[in-house]
């Protein structure tokens, strides 16, 4: 399956079913008016398909791969690294494809596309001419079906292009709102517990970043951050800590924030254990419930964090803590500037 542009954030999902289909999801969204472009992860799946040395190409098999890059699911890639292709034995595509064999699916989250806006999915597939059985398959957005095989399919036999489809769909609402409250990651605390009230920082409207630039230093360290080992100093944001505030406006999807965009922002990166930042933010008032999202990338280790509200003190040992959630998915995200 191939993929290429798309531009605020449902999952894409490919289910399959009945044997085999080996997919290409190719030229991927358009759109109906001025929107920022935006590409799937590995649309292609050429990242990462040279790994795949065993035949047939399934993951986890021998020394491939256990996942594809950018994607969760799927069964395996073809050709693999000698060129063989058993589950593309017939029709014609030019690149690598993602196949599924059984009940299986291949899925993406997908950010920068604008929410209730109007996209067209571009979709190459297949399936293979073997073993006595065809896949019918689906596309959703977000769980909601937008496409179907209406049956079997059939393989396309000899040299001929591979089946293709225009799947428009809608993008669903988005959950960032004008009421939405942020907290940028690069935006911690500063001298034993400072914080910036004097300009934007997320909490009362548009930010447009930055309000923390060159604020504190290293002897903050464990009171209003914690990032042993390698020092990060001079990095582009916080020069003067040791926190690996950096990578400025590297990621389209890190400027949007519903409502309006930040014109500045940082990627707080190489955390490890132990690490960690606090903020001190006045919410509003009256007190009531909020839901916490997070933008969190890994390119090696499973993510692993936890969100915690501090009740009393300030820095270790004194701090008093509760945990209102982890996050802990069980995976990275196959990159680093993946998110």
């Amino acid at each position: 399956m191939k993929t290429k542009r798309i531009t605020k954030s449902p999952s894409t999902r490919y289910r399959l079913t009945r044997n085999i289909l080996a997919g290409l999801l190719a030229a991927a969204l358009g759109w109906c008016c001025t929107m920022r472009a935006q590409t799937i992860v590995n649309g292609d799946f050429e990242t990462g398909a040279g790994d795949f040395v065993i035949l047939p190409g399934y993951l986890n098999q021998g020394s491939n791969p256990s996942a594809i890059p950018g994607w969760i699911g799927g069964s395996g890639i073809n050709p693999i690294a000698s060129g063989e292709a058993p589950f593309m034995d017939n029709g014609h595509n030019s690149t690598h494809a993602a196949f599924l064999q059984g009940w299986a699916s291949l899925q993406q989250a997908i950010p920068g596309l604008v929410p209730d806006a109007e996209y067209v999915l571009s979709l190459d597939y297949n399936a293979r001419a073997c073993c006595g059985d065809l896949p019918i398959a689906s596309v959703s957005v977000n769980a909601s079906e937008v496409w179907n095989s209406r049956g079997p399919i059939s393989p396309v036999g000899g040299n001929n292009p591979w089946h293709h489809v225009e799947i428009p769909f809608k993008a669903p609402p988005g959950v960032l709102t004008s009421d939405t409250l942020f907290i940028e990651a690069e935006d911690f605390d500063f001298d034993h517990g400072k914080y910036v009230t004097d300009q934007p920082i997320g909490m009362n409207g548009p930010y447009p970043g930055g309000s923390y630039l060159d604020k504190g230093t290293e002897a903050d360290a464990s009171i209003d951050w914690n990032a042993p080992g390698v020092n990060y100093a001079d990095q582009p944001y916080r020069p003067r800590t040791g926190v690996a505030a950096g990578k400025p406006n590297q990621h389209l999807d890190g400027l949007l924030r519903g409502a309006f965009d930040v014109e500045a922002n940082y990627v707080v990166g190489w955390n490890d254990a132990g690490d960690w930042y606090n903020y001190t933010r006045e919410f509003p008032k009256p007190a009531q419930e909020y839901k916490v999202y997070a933008r969190l990338s890994s390119g090696g280790d499973p993510i692993n964090g936890e969100l915690a509200v501090i009740t009393s003190g300030r820095g270790p040992p004194n701090q008093v803590k509760r945990f209102p959630g982890i996050a802990a998915p069980g995976r990275g995200t196959g990159c680093w500037g993946d998110f």
